[in-house]
């Protein structure tokens, strides 16, 4: 099924083609990484993809395509953004 989920935390690495963000596991209280591929139809807003991306954060919206997570739209947030909210 298409059941869109997303992760927030801590871009890891990003290229063209993956991202990894460090976000938080509920179930198991533990921080993990989670790959997530990116293809043509991923929107991207705030990321480099050509940037190792050091110290974002980032919400990315995802389904699963078989057992890989696939991209829908990823969207950063900088530090000062996050600071400015509170």
């Amino acid at each position: 099924d298409m059941e869109v989920q997303y992760v927030f935390g801590e871009v890891k690495s990003v290229n063209k083609n993956q991202i990894t963000v460090t976000g938080y596991d509920y179930q198991t209280e533990q921080d993990v990484d989670v790959k997530v591929k990116i293809n043509a139809d991923t929107q991207v807003s705030g990321v480099d993809l050509s940037n190792p991306a050091n110290g974002l954060w980032a919400e990315v919206n995802y389904f699963m395509e078989g057992d890989e997570k696939v991209a829908v739209s990823i969207a950063a947030e900088t530090d000062d953004e996050i600071m400015s909210e509170e």
